[in-house]
């Protein structure tokens, strides 16, 4: 069976990332077979691991990991080797390509807006990787723009700007910049008002409204949103990952689409994945840090039916299972703040993924399938009076892309039960902090 390709982003957290909804309306764009999903992990070593297990094509990387992910990378382009860090990854016969995709996307949403840096000056705020690749794509296209450095830490400032020949506001206090770049956090602050009252223009490196652009919008410079930047830089990885580019007319209106696309307030999570991966023993302990309900739909509909679920394929046959759990699913959809465990199979679907996607997350629990086999209890489960393992490996090969192509979060299950607990537990957190902010 040839499978279709899966590809994912990765940081820390990751649940907010917009990368899935672009990527989507990209592959749709070309009728691409692909799916785009997120990795949550705080270890890259883990996440390439998991990247090799999917079999997946590319990876996006996001803060925290890109530093650490381009000293994995088997080769590496020119401009990942000039900041240090990478934001895409090509995953190509056991080997992996670093780029970074972040220098072209500043350099192309600056030109968008009609900026030209051509002995101009530039104020960027930050140090960090997206600070790096802002310099290394603004000097590689107009060498001779002047870009002085400002951020918290002294020493961090000064060495950012000895390594790319930069200046400091140390000497340059009256400097007054046509641009200002923020690369600080969505909820960092720094005063830089003296530089924003003569500035034209302001990008910022978060999105959406970080404090420093809400400061920004008090003062008469154009706002360029961090999401721009964002999709520019996506645009430049699709062609990497694909080798296809997309017209303009194209862009304007996956842009369009994007702005237009219905947010919804989430409330419930789902747990998916294959039998034995853990589903029912993490949403328990999942449901009490989080202090929300627990619901397990097999054993709902075993109460339902009076009949356990290997007795209901045997007597009513899969099409009666189905639309009990459908119905079961539908019910319990409707409990606000509740994790729910679901069957192996029961989110493979369209319309039972567009059911529960409204108001929950999908979060695929990944393990390897010996750590399922061994935890599986073959008198109760349906799909494994198949006649052999071979067969069940099949069926968990061909399920790994519907998984991808569901879930809003995959995280790994090795059998230490706390740490994925720990990990959606933080994307949940802070995912609401996002929103809330």
């Amino acid at each position: 069976m040839i499978y279709n390709k899966i590809y994912a982003v990765c940081g820390r957290p990751i649940l907010h990332s917009k990368s899935p909804q672009i990527y989507s309306l990209l592959f749709d764009s070309m009728n691409l077979p692909a799916c785009y999903t997120r990795i949550a992990s705080d270890n890259p070593r883990e996440i390439l691991s998991m990247a090799d297990e999917l079999n997946i094509s590319g990876l996006n990387v996001t803060a925290p990991f890109k530093g650490d992910m381009y000293e994995l990378m088997n080769e590496s382009d020119d401009d990942s080797k000039a900041v240090g860090a990478i934001n895409t990854i090509g995953l190509h016969d056991g080997k992996k390509f670093g780029f970074n995709t972040d220098t072209f996307g500043v350099v192309v949403t600056l030109k968008q807006n009609g900026i030209n840096l051509d002995n101009k000056n530039c104020l960027i705020v930050g140090y960090g990787n997206a600070a790096k690749a802002a310099v290394c794509g603004i000097t590689k296209e107009w060498n001779n723009a002047n870009i002085c450095i400002t951020g918290r830490s002294k020493e961090k400032t000064e060495w950012l700007a000895k390594r790319y020949d930069c200046t400091t506001l140390i000497g340059n206090e009256n400097i007054k910049p046509v641009l200002i770049i923020s690369t600080l956090p969505k909820n960092a602050f720094l005063d830089i008002n003296r530089y924003l009252e003569n500035c034209d223009y302001f990008m910022d490196a978060a999105y959406p409204d970080s404090l420093m652009s809400n400061e920004a919008k008090k003062f008469n410079c154009k706002i360029i949103s961090g999401e721009e930047w964002l999709f520019n830089q996506a645009l430049e990885s699709f062609r990497l990952f694909t080798g296809n580019e997309i017209l303009p007319s194209v862009q304007n209106d996956i842009k369009k689409k994007l702005l237009h696309r219905t947010q919804y307030d989430k409330k419930n999570i789902y747990l998916t994945g294959f039998s034995g991966s853990g589903k029912t023993s993490i949403g328990k302990l999942l449901s009490e840090k989080l202090g929300y309900l627990y619901f397990d739909t097999d054993k709902l509909i075993e109460e339902r039916e009076n009949l356990s679920i290997n007795s209901i394929f045997q007597k009513k046959g899969e099409d009666y299972f189905r639309k009990v759990e459908r119905e079961v699913l539908e019910r319990v959809s409707k409990i606000n703040n509740t994790v729910i465990s679901c069957g192996g199979g029961t989110l493979l679907k369209d319309d039972s993924i567009e059911l529960v996607s409204k108001n929950g997350y999908i979060i695929w629990l990944h393990s390897k399938l010996k750590f399922c086999l061994g935890r599986i209890n073959k008198t109760g489960k349906p799909m494994l009076n198949l006649k052999s393992d071979l067969e069940i490996e099949k069926l968990y090969n061909e399920r790994k892309y519907l998984y991808c192509k569901s879930a809003d979060l995959i995280v790994a299950n090795s059998g230490e039960q706390y740490k994925p607990v720990d990990s959606i537990v933080y994307e949940i957190k802070m995912i609401k902090s996002i929103n809330n902010s």
